[in-house]
């Protein structure tokens, strides 16, 4: 039997496990990586990580980022 998949929602600036699966996946792209975030915390974006794992492996997820703009309230980038 197959093990259950699990979720969860990250906020921190970095993560080094989040990385790994984006340096490792084959449509792994720099602005998916939690340094980008880092970087764009520079300019008041927030990150959002949905991250999918299997047995303590990470199988998949989105980051997305955050940021208030006056009038829009909340917008998405991701």
């Amino acid at each position: 039997m197959n093990a259950p998949y699990a979720s969860r929602v990250s906020f921190d600036a970095r993560d080094s496990d989040w990385d790994a699966f984006v340096r490792e996946s084959p449509e792994g792209h720099y602005m998916q990586s939690s340094l980008w975030a880092e970087f764009k915390r520079a300019f008041r974006w927030s990150p959002a990580r949905v991250v999918m794992s299997r047995n303590g492996e990470i199988v998949g997820g989105a980051q997305v980022l955050l940021r208030r703009v006056p009038i829009l309230g909340n917008v998405a980038w991701g």
